[in-house]
Parts: structure tokens; sequence; C-alpha cells
């Protein structure tokens, strides 16, 4: 076991015959430096510098995709699917954890269209395998701004491996719009 004091924290591994301290003044002036830490993989660099990313972690840690999505983009989505997230290594995939489409409304409502679905794959017109469920066209031909939370499938759904993650929709392309939509993703490569 360690001690501590209100400015610092010995910590003693047990087995072997090692410890080390952080001291609280480490903490506050940022001069934490690898051979603290052990591993030699976080520095007080990237710590001051905010710079430990997802790419810093383990890909099958919990991770989180914002993406932000034009009225463009919206119009094209169905002839043109729009990537969301990449393409995970060869014998992995993307399991979606939860996924939220905040649709902002502009002055001229889109017209046409149809449900847009977060899918595996860059298939045009919603054709993908979607893993969580779609968005109704009647929320992004509303006037009014939304938050629309989508449920996983009820069923058993096949993940595709290394595949990427794209935004389309189906039946028609939308028009005329001017609104925009924020997609939130949280996921894991498993």
């Amino acid at each position: 076991m360690g001690s501590s004091s209100p400015n610092s924290l010995a910590i003693a591994l047990p087995g072997a015959g090692t410890s080390f301290a952080i001291q609280g003044s480490d903490i506050a002036n940022g001069t934490i430096a690898a051979a603290n830490i052990g591993t030699g993989t976080i520095t007080s660099t990237q710590i001051a510098a905010g710079t430990i990313g997802n790419a810093a972690v383990s890909p099958y840690l919990l991770q989180y995709a914002q993406i932000s999505v034009t009225a463009a983009q919206i119009i094209a989505a169905y002839a043109t699917p729009l990537l969301l997230v990449a393409a995970p290594a060869s014998g992995t995939s993307i399991s979606i954890n939860n996924a939220l489409i905040r649709f902002t409304a502009g002055a001229t409502a889109f017209t046409g269209g149809g449900a847009m679905s977060i899918q595996y794959g860059n298939t045009a017109h919603g054709a993908g395998g979607t893993p969580v469920t779609t968005l109704a066209a009647s929320q992004v031909t509303s006037a009014t701004s939304s938050d629309n939370q989508l449920q996983s499938v009820a069923a058993t759904t096949v993940i595709p491996q290394a595949t990427a993650l794209y935004l389309s929709n189906a039946t028609a392309a939308f028009a005329t719009g001017n609104g925009t939509m924020t997609i939130f993703i949280w996921y894991s490569i498993t």
C-alpha cells in the first residue's frame, strides 16, 4: 500500500520492489514526466496540450464521434452517403452503443426525402445494413428543431468487419431546405 499527504501520493507496487510518488505540485504545474507514470506513453506536454484522444487509447474502449452535417450534405445523402466513422482495421467491426441526431431547422424547410439511416458501408439510397433505427423523413422536413435518439435494432444485426459507418436516406433526395444536423455516435471497435 502507499501513503499520502495532502500534497503527494506514494504508491508501492506489490512484488516489484519499486514505488513512485506524484506530488500535488507536479500535477498543478504540469511536470509529471514519463518516468513517474511508468509506461512512458503519457507526458506532461500531452496533458497540457490536450492531445490524448481516441488514437492514444485502446480501440476497445467506448469512443465518440460528433459529425456536423450541412444542408448540402443532407440533400446529397441519398445518392452520396456521408462518411461518419472510418472503417476499422481488418478483422474488427464498429459496434454502436448509442446514436443521436440533432436536427436544427433552417429558415427554409426541406421537402421530399426519405427515412435517414446510419448504415454500414457506402451504399446509396439508404440500402446499407442499419445497426440503429432510422430517422423519419418528417423530422427532417419539419420546421422545428429536434433531438432524435436512435435505438438499437431489435433483431440480431450482422456487423460487417472493416466497414465504415455512413449517413444516407431512402426513397428520394431531400430538396430546397437549409437546416443542419449534428450526429453524435458512441461506439466501440470489437
